[in-house]
């Protein structure tokens, strides 16, 4: 049995992930296509636009096997730690074969060349990144004038080397083959089709997600937006996200404004360096403005800097928000469990080969879970049902998260 890999947000499920997956599954040959997706919260520090479970839904109808679940801890962490723990959790369970990722370049070699000297960090490197940070330059920049540094002007991938490092897309991809260098697992880079990963403009098939949000933000008459929404979510997925968008079960970073005010002014006599990514200069940051604060995305865009990047920002309010401490925060990115969020009712099979091979505990009964594991995987778990808890606090809905089992698709 061949299994595939992808790491997603689905933040929303659209036509571009759905070429992802036809194009893992038939480049690979593979059997089975896995995904790792966040939950209620992404890697920019924001709700996802609809539930977990609804995503997961979305992928299992458009072609993935299964769809498990990234801890929040890691799924709002910086790039390095999302990709690490990601692949942890892949490389425990012993079955996956390939990672596959969309790339706006995929020139595997210009990706390894590059990893390598992160990877290394010579002193040349050191030393170059050293003095473009000291000239204000953000992380993001020196770290690419420091590893173009190192390559000779000659090599005969510079140029895919120097788009590489330009494009923010790449970032995680960059994150990923690092990753699996202690892996047995193969990356695998696919070409992105239609727009950028960044991209607000909406088009008639391949827009971005984030487009797609914006459009949904943009415009609460769902009968002006029908025909563009169905245009670029799959047929078989288009209900679901339908459903969401027409109940009002969308969610915004906005829609936090007030509970994260409540949680600034409880709190700032303290200082917020406690949380994750919190440093001391973006604390005193909140602080000296906090009590201006009307907007989550307004706010953001207030503590944004030339040293902090507005991604950055929502990450820290978004730890603040849900708790998520510094201290709690394990930097090796260990993995505890797996846990199932959606399935292929064909893919038994699948299921069955990840349970006898995982050497991590395979949850599907979520009631069940604090039976199978250990202090810290608990720990790890409990966070997951808080932030899912709090994010489900928008829409006025009962949550109860032990009473759900995973979507199986018939």
């Amino acid at each position: 049995m061949k299994t595939a890999a992808i790491i997603a947000e689905f933040n929303p499920f659209h036509n571009g992930h759905k070429y992802l997956i036809d194009k893992a599954r038939e480049i690979t040959k593979a059997d089975n296509i896995i995904v790792i997706m966040s939950g209620d919260f992404t890697q920019r520090g924001t709700p996802a636009i609809i539930d977990k479970f609804t995503r997961a839904k979305m992928a299992v109808c458009a072609g993935a096997d299964m769809v498990i679940e990234l801890p929040v801890f890691y799924a709002t962490a910086s790039a390095g730690y999302f990709a690490k723990a990601s692949i942890n959790i892949l490389s425990d369970l012993n079955i996956v074969d390939f990672l596959c990722f969309g790339v706006e370049c995929d020139n595997l070699d210009a990706f390894y060349k590059i990893s390598n000297i992160l990877s290394k960090e010579s002193f040349e490197y050191k030393t170059v990144l050293k003095t473009e940070l000291s000239k204000g330059s953000s992380f993001a920049k020196a770290r690419s004038q420091a590893v173009l540094a190192c390559i000779d002007k000659n090599d005969a991938d510079y140029d895919d080397i120097s788009n590489i490092l330009m494009s923010p897309n790449n970032v995680l991809a960059l994150e990923y083959i690092i990753a699996l260098k202690s892996t047995t697992i193969k990356p695998l880079p696919v070409k992105r089709l239609g727009s950028d990963y960044n991209d607000d403009k909406i088009n008639n098939h391949l827009s971005s997600a984030k487009a797609i949000r914006n459009l949904v933000y943009n415009q609460e008459n769902y009968e002006k937006i029908e025909d563009l929404l169905k245009s670029n979510i799959p047929d078989e997925s288009f209900v679901f996200f339908e459903d969401s968008v027409k109940n009002k079960n969308v969610v915004f970073s906005n829609d936090f404004s007030r509970l994260l005010k409540y949680k600034l002014i409880l709190e700032k006599k303290y200082g917020f360096e406690k949380y994750n990514d919190v440093s001391v200069e973006i604390s005193n940051s909140i602080l000296k403005i906090c009590d201006y604060m009307t907007f989550f995305e307004d706010f953001c865009m207030d503590l944004k800097s030339k040293n902090f990047t507005y991604s950055r920002i929502s990450r820290c309010l978004c730890h603040i928000l849900l708790n998520i401490y510094k201290e709690e925060f394990d930097k090796d990115c260990k993995s505890y469990y797996c846990k199932i969020l959606a399935f292929n009712k064909t893919s038994t099979s699948l299921l069955k080969e990840i349970n006898k091979k995982s050497i991590i505990p395979v949850i599907n009964k979520y009631a069940n879970a604090k039976k199978m594991l250990g202090k810290n995987g608990i720990k790890v778990f409990l966070k997951d049902i808080e932030a899912s808890e709090i994010y489900h606090i928008i829409n006025d809905k009962d949550y109860n998260e032990y009473t759900i089992t995973p979507f199986i698709y018939n």
